[in-house]
Parts: structure tokens; sequence; C-alpha cells
């Protein structure tokens, strides 16, 4: 297991209230408490911008300069805060359907409108998700993005609307390209970055991104006050204005100090805190309307004040919800989880990792299991559940001299350590003679070779390698193998296309925006043969149509048999529904936020096999556990490389409709083809 480094951290608080004191009075003032906070907890080095110094041009330089400062160590964990007023409109960037931004208003935006001069562009979402890919790249990703700002149309967060300024947004385009085309431009592409992409792996994914709230980028986690047709209020007390969600949040780091969390506590566990203090807040305030905070992000297991994350990397699951002697997670049958699965649970008492039960699941639903504990477990926020094996044995053929090391009493022993099992090696490894997924070499001298039923072949040194590589392969297979539809689920309820695409920009001042659009007619992919693409550089995206009458969760995974890489493709960004009955979704350009896919190939080879696989549920699950890095001679999976832990949310009244379908994808050189 891996112990935190608490690193020096380092925080930007960005504050601004409403001017001549009308509307917005709370930021600035909670601003100074959260800092005060911050500092007494041990982070070292804070800077501010509030008032009249937060202005647009000093925002984006203070966060370009996070990227290079030398102050600031790298792979540090890194807290922004923006605490003020933001704006949601459609933004009609010229080849983009136009899609909702999010737009910060700095000082002299408000300025420029309370005086009625040249106006001040907000900061769109765009130039934000820039800056903070530039500082993912070159000083951390280790970043945990905190606002507190409306994002809704109105973007008030004063009731009192008579004293507030006119909040009708104009943008001038035009002149919002000329400020921030050149950051625009930094978004990286796999064809810009070809080292951040695994070379084995057919499907990869770049950072471009037009939001905060989801992009396919991997720089940072939000934690957002509301909503986004939701108001982030403020309210009066003896001391002055409050913000609820800034008040609760400063309450929840304290808390965490008091109880000795605060160098593990995650984003996740953050976030329920905050949840529950706002939650009390709110019933204590009657005036105040409902406000549910946002979690969002890739990493939002992994420790916001120290790093590397928890021990147990992408198979952990959280939250983890303690209800009447019950444990419930927010996976299910969707997820590979069967009713006989064992369950690890894990949690921070006084600070310390501890495992605090080993619990079999008891009922299990689609995006949803329940174990029963017994006894009250008293669980933290911050605890979270580890799957001990794979419902099922993966079937490995095994040749050679591989049958001895197999049978050798201390490599059996790694290898149930690496499966997290205390259980019988027979139950995630079952020896075949013949039909395995999987055959296993061992030729000396520490010379082995993995080869699967689909073409894949890993061959690396080191029986410290074994153990690793077969967990990835059981995990890969199991989840490959996973089907699970409810009896409502038809192979029909929804059909995959596969579109290329173009830059969408003919100038070369617009050509900087990265923006994608699709060419030529779609491809549309089937479960019964394999889409065929020849290897280029070029990019697709995805449609999928919803052809049924219940609204559905879309996700989709690349399975990639030569490093047994689970990749996410797309997985939902909030509790929205992000396919409609009989609507449509399309991944990889338009305002779906995810990233574009190129098809590539291993060095020297002539063809390679994959899978994409498409699961639907009518309820949200947390599917984003399954995904894993794929094998890599000499390093072991290092923790938190790719948890992404959804919102949970179960209503009641609606069927359970789910399943999946996996589209075989062949990748071949157009140049050994006759």
């Amino acid at each position: 297991m891996s112990s935190s480094r608490r690193l020096p951290a380092y925080a930007l608080i960005i504050a601004i209230n409403d001017l001549n004191g009308v509307g917005l009075q709370a930021p600035e003032p909670d601003a100074i408490k959260l800092s005060k906070t911050l500092a007494s907890m041990g982070v070292p080095y804070i800077e501010m911008l509030t008032g009249p110094a937060a202005t647009r041009q000093a925002i984006i330089q203070k966060l370009a300069d996070i990227a290079d400062n030398r102050r600031i160590v790298d792979d540090a964990p890194i807290i922004i805060y923006f605490g003020g007023h933001a704006r949601r409109q459609l933004l009609a960037v010229p080849g983009v359907v136009p899609y909702p931004a999010e737009f910060l208003v700095p000082y002299d935006t408000l300025l420029s409108e309370f005086r009625r001069t040249s106006p001040v562009p907000p900061i769109p979402d765009v130039t934000i998700s820039a800056l903070l890919g530039r500082i993912a790249r070159r000083k951390s990703k280790h970043i945990t993005l905190l606002l507190d700002c409306c994002h809704a149309g109105s973007g008030s967060r004063d009731d009192d609307v008579d004293n507030a300024i006119d909040l009708a947004l104009e943008v001038d385009l035009d002149k919002l390209i000329e400020l921030d085309k050149d950051l625009w431009s930094e978004l990286p592409s796999d064809i810009d970055n070809p080292s951040e992409t695994n070379s084995s792996s057919r499907v990869a994914q770049n950072n471009r991104t037009s939001s905060l709230r989801y992009g396919g980028i991997t720089s940072h986690v939000l934690i957002a006050s509301c909503r986004e047709d939701q108001l982030s209020q403020e309210y009066r007390t003896s001391y002055g204005c409050q913000a609820l969600f800034t008040t609760a949040l400063i309450e929840a780091l304290i808390e965490c100090k008091e109880d000795n969390v605060i160098w593990t506590v995650t984003p996740i566990g953050l976030f329920e805190r905050i949840k529950m203090i706002m939650e009390d807040m709110q019933h204590r305030e009657r005036a105040l309307r409902p406000q549910h905070p946002q979690c969002e992000g890739y990493y939002k297991d992994r420790p916001i004040f120290s790093t590397p994350a928890r021990p147990h990397g992408s198979h952990a699951i959280a939250p983890v919800v303690e209800r009447g002697g019950r444990i419930i997670l927010p996976v299910g049958l969707l997820a590979g989880i069967e009713r006989h699965s064992v369950f690890d649970i894990y949690d921070y008492p006084q600070g310390r990792l501890k495992q605090v039960d080993r619990l079999r699941v008891h009922h299990v639903l689609d995006s949803e299991a329940s174990l029963v504990a017994g006894h009250n477990l008293d669980l933290g926020p911050d605890a979270y559940a580890v799957m001990c094996t794979p419902p099922t044995a993966l079937p490995v053929e095994m040749v050679v001299d591989f049958p001895a090391l197999y049978n050798d009493k201390s490599f059996q022993a790694s290898l149930v350590n690496t499966f997290g099992s205390h259980g019988p090696l027979g139950h995630f490894i079952s020896p075949v003679r013949s039909k395995g997924k999987l055959s296993a070499s061992y030729m000396r001298p520490d010379q082995f070779e993995l080869r699967n039923v689909h073409g894949g072949v890993l061959r690396f040194r080191g029986i410290s390698q074994v153990p690793d590589a077969l967990y990835k392969a059981a995990m890969f297979f199991h989840h490959l193998g996973q089907t699970a539809p409810s009896p409502l689920a038809s192979t029909n309820m929804i059909s995959v296309f596969v579109v290329q695409l173009a830059e969408a920009y003919q100038t070369d001042v617009l050509r900087e925006v990265n923006a994608l659009a699709p060419r030529g007619q779609p491809t549309q992919i089937h479960p019964t043969r394999a889409y065929t693409v020849p290897v280029s550089d070029e990019l697709f995206g995805l449609q999928i149509l919803n052809n049924g009458a219940y609204n559905l969760y879309v996700y989709v995974f690349y399975f990639d048999p030569n490093d047994y890489s689970i990749t996410p493709i797309y997985l939902p960004a909030t509790s929205d529904i992000p396919l409609p009955a009989a609507s449509g979704l399309v991944i990889g350009y338009g305002s779906s936020g995810a990233a574009p896919l190129s098809f590539t190939l291993a060095n020297g080879a002539h063809e390679d096999k994959g899978f994409i696989k498409v699961y639907y549920s009518t309820f949200l699950s947390q599917l984003g556990s399954i995904q894993q890095d794929g094998f890599e001679e000499g390093r072991k999976s290092r923790p938190g490389d790719s948890p992404h832990h959804l919102p949970h949310h179960l209503p009641p009244q609606l069927p359970s409709v789910s399943g999946s379908i996996t589209y075989p994808v062949t990748v071949f050189d157009p140049r050994s083809r006759h």
C-alpha cells in the first residue's frame, strides 16, 4: 500500500463582490475566512485576488503563472477557489453547434456594465479549461476547483433583484477570440502529444474540451456550489452576509482537521461533508431555497491536500452509504457485481487507513448493491469499498514451465495478495488444458508471455510482474464478457455510429480553437461483425441513438486486449440524463464534452483488435470503477490513476432498464493488405 506524501499545497482564492454595496456581498469576506482556514491547516502558499484586483487580465495571468511558478512544487496539490458571479448562456462559436457556456465574471466586467463603458468580456469555460490544462501539463494534475457561483442564466446569488445590476450577457465574440485565441490553441490533442498515449492502445483520448464540468480532461476535480439550474445563495447573519456553500466548505474543512483526516480527505469525502452541512443550514435558515452542490471529475477519490491517492486505485468504489445495518454501493449488475461478490470496506478512523470489514453482497440491482454489516460500522464520508475478486474465474492454459511456477506457494501468496482475496486461488484463476481465454508461458530465464484469444500478446521479464498482469487480464475478461441485461432491455434499444471528424474552421484565426465537426456520412457499427478502420491520424466521434421509450444514462469504454486496459470514452458528467428517449448523443465533438477518438497501431503491428462497449441504464451507476490502466512492464498500477465517481441518484419510481452491447473493432495497416 502507498502512503500519502504531504507535499506543500498551493491555493489561489478569487472573490468579487457586487459594486457599491448592493447585490452580492459575501464573496470577499468569505474569501478571507477561507484563507485563514487553509492557513490553519498548514497550506503554506496562499494567494488572493479580490475586488478591484480581480480583473480579467489579472485572473488569467495568475492562473497562467501557476504552471511555471518555481515556488510551487511539481505534483503538489493545487486548490483554486472562485466566489462571485457566473453566467450561463449559449455561445455560438463559428463552426460549432452552440453550447451552454459558463462565464466567470471578473471585476472589470462588472465595472464596465455598471458604468456602461466599453464592455470587458467575462471569462468563458473554454479559457479556464485551457489554463487548467496548462497547469496539469507543466506543474501538477492534483487540482481541485471550487466554484461558489451560479450556473443558472440569471447568474445572481442575490435575492434582491431590484438592487442587482443588469445581468444581461452580450458577448462580443470577435473581441473574445482576439483576447483568448492563444490560450484556446493550447487545448492539447493526441496528435500534438503522442507521448501521453499508450502506444498499444488504439483508442486515444485527447484533452479538447469546451466545458469546465467535463471534457475528457483529467486535470482537475470540480466541486460546484449548485446545479446548473439553481442559484448559489447567500444569507444575512449578525456577522454580515455569508454564502451557503462557502460557509459549509469552511465548516467541512475544520471538521476534517478536527477528525484528523485532513491529509486523506478526498474530493468526494469533502463533498459529502459539504452537502450534509448545507442540508442542516437550509433546515435552520428557512428562507434558503433548495441548492444542491455537485462534484465532478475523474480523480474524485484522490486526497486533496496530499499525494498520491488511496492505495486501491481505480477499482475503489465510493461513496459508501451506511443505512440501517446495510452498506449501499452505487454499483450493481451493470458493473459486474453479483450476489456472491465480496467487498473489503475501508475507512480512516483517527486519520489512519483501516480495513473495517469484509462483506458479501446480499442484494444487487442494475445500479446498486447492498451488503449486510450486521452492526453499525460508523463509516465516515471518506469510506470506500474494493471488490476482493472478480466473480468469474479466468480460464488460463499454462504451458512450458508455467505450471511449476503457478504451484509455488510463495507465488500463489503473491497472486492472492494482488487480487486482494483471502479466498482460494481457484476463485479467480482456473487452470485449463484447452480453450482458455489466456495462455501463460514461462520461458527461463525469467521470460514470460501471456497470449489471449483476441490476439493480444504480452512479453515481459520478472516473476514479480506476473500477478499484476494476471489481475488485469482477469478484470478485463470479466467486464468484457459481462452483460447482465434487464428484462426490459433489447438489442435494438440503442444504435451506435462512427463518424469521421474534421476541423470546422476555415480561417487561420478560428482554426486555433480546434473545433471539430462531422465529415461524411456516419457508419453504423454492429455487435456481430467487426468495424474495420485503417490506421491514420484522423479523429473520429460517436453518435448514439436511443430507439426506446426510456431515458438512459450511457457509459462507453474501449477494451484493449493488447495491454488489458479498459479506457473510458464517455461517462455521464452529472446526474442529468444524457440520452433521453427517442434522442441522440454525440461523443467527441459538439457540446458533449467528451474527447474525440483516434485509431492507431502498435509499432510493427499489421492488425489489432479491440472492443467498444456501450453500457446503458435508467439509473445512474458509478461504472467508472471498472476502468483500469493497461499493463506496463516494470510498473505497478499507480494508485488512483483513473477513478471516476458519479453522483448517486436512484429515483425509485422509474422502471429498471439496463444492458450493454459490445462492438468489435479491427484496426489495420492498409499497406499490409492486397
